[in-house]
């Protein structure tokens, strides 16, 4: 088959989509960005240094593989911080798309005996782990992310 056109098919018309109606469609993966969060002062004023886990959820954000791959190899257990909100350094990176962030911080936690969860399997594609997952707790499979997005969305989307 050519290049050519199909004779005989109607074209559908192009549609413009109203200012307002642009306005309503959301982003799929709209994640704000946060400012890292001061550290805090001890008892004589000073500001305490930020933890290994606190400077590996910040390179996460920002997709600093060269941080990262320092932080990592400094405390390979810092690859299972969390953020405020409970999300993993893994999500955090991957909802930014950091994908090579993500990866990282996947093997390191891998190395460090971490096993991914069920969100973090499923944006990883790792269908081993989320099979072993799926058969210890089959409830996991209508488990949906606090953003709102269900597992099965997130493997479609990722």
């Amino acid at each position: 088959m050519s290049g050519a056109p199909l004779s005989g098919v109607a074209r559908a018309p192009q549609v413009e989509v109203s200012p307002r109606a642009a306005r309503l469609r959301p982003a799929p993966m709209s994640v704000p960005d946060i400012a890292p969060a001061a550290p805090l002062a001890d008892a004589s004023g000073s500001a305490a240094p930020p933890t290994p886990a606190a400077q590996v959820l910040d390179a996460a954000r920002a997709g600093d593989l060269a941080a990262l791959d320092a932080l990592l190899a400094a405390d390979p257990t810092a690859a299972a911080a969390r953020d405020d909100a409970g999300d993993s350094a893994f999500i955090v990176a991957a909802f930014r798309g950091h994908r090579a962030a993500a990866e990282r911080i996947g093997a390191a936690r891998a190395a460090a005996g971490v096993p991914l969860g069920v969100f973090e399997a499923t944006i990883a594609g790792d269908v081993a782990r989320l099979a072993a997952l799926l058969d210890a707790d089959p409830s996991l499979a209508h488990a949906v992310h606090r953003d709102g997005w269900p597992v099965l969305h997130l493997a479609g989307f990722w």
